[in-house]
């Protein structure tokens, strides 16, 4: 990165706002293109996402989010010269980041017999439909869900390190902290969060079999002259979801909470504030 160098990184997911930001940093003029209506749609929520814009903007990075904004050709022919987008708009560029995720190879597996969906569908000790064939990573696929993050990678490669050195432990999709590594711009999330996954929640009929069922719940806190945000999720009295943003000091509390499953019913009138404000909270925590 030069300075006044003109940069575009596409895709603001994790890694793209974390690149965009870097760039800025050295002195690039950078735009931050999304297809998305917002950025890091996959990690907050709308509410973090707006203000995690704004901090973006503040910094010179100058953003296009949505379908209309959606690249479609890079312009240049022995290097880049521009993007140009969906709506016809040219993005002028000497360099041109791609930070647009993973989607998983299965032609291999495909040709192999091997059974796929999203990805290569694999059991709970790695091991796909094929006896003795393994398949690990963003290439897999268990219980519907794939991968592009490194802790739950990692874990699949010791159960499967396990499985081949004859321990068998089964493999259990486990919760984890997304954490945005950019200085000054603190947010971090875990489990369910989405609006949309609050209201598929509180709308499944299979969530109401008890007498004890409860619909899914938000608990929000902001705090605009100090750009904090905080949103927990519930369901039964029960943490399975968090974003915050600005203060990320009791996301271990938050998680702590969450991993045990711990009734937070003595904590609820302060939970959306913190440990400090919650009542026996060093036993919770």
């Amino acid at each position: 990165a030069l300075k006044n160098q003109r940069c575009v990184v596409i895709g603001a997911g994790l890694l793209g706002v974390e690149a965009a930001s870097g760039l800025a940093k050295q002195g690039a003029k950078v735009s931050l293109v999304h297809r998305s209506n917002t950025i890091m749609n996959r990690q907050i929520d709308g509410r973090a996402a707006q203000l995690l814009s704004t901090a973006l903007m503040n910094r010179g990075i100058c953003l296009y989010t949505g379908a209309e904004f959606s690249p479609k050709h890079i312009s240049g022919t022995d290097s880049a010269t521009g993007v140009i987008l969906e709506n016809g708009e040219e993005l002028p560029a000497d360099l041109v980041i791609f930070a647009t995720g993973i989607r998983p190879n299965t032609d291999l597996a495909k040709e192999a017999g091997v059974l796929t969906e999203r990805g290569i569908c694999v059991n709970e000790y790695m091991e796909t439909s094929i006896e003795h064939v393994y398949a690990l990573g963003e290439s897999c696929e268990f219980n519907g869900n794939t991968y592009g993050l490194v802790a739950p990678i990692l874990q699949q490669a010791k159960i499967l390190a396990k499985r081949l050195l004859g321990d068998a432990i089964a493999y259990e999709d486990a919760n984890f902290t997304t954490k945005l590594k950019v200085s000054g711009m603190d947010v971090h999330s875990m489990g369910e969060f989405s609006d949309d996954v609050i209201t598929k929640i509180s709308s499944d009929p299979t969530a109401n079999t008890s007498a004890n069922s409860k619909q899914a719940e938000a608990i929000t806190y902001e705090d605009p002259s100090n750009s904090v945000y905080r949103k927990i999720v519930l369901q039964n009295n029960r943490i399975i979801g968090a974003v915050l943003y600005g203060d990320v000091s009791d996301s271990q509390w938050y998680f702590d909470l969450m991993n045990s499953n711990t009734d937070i019913t003595e904590l609820r009138s302060g939970l959306a504030l913190g440990s400090a404000f919650c009542i026996d909270n060093s036993r919770a925590a």
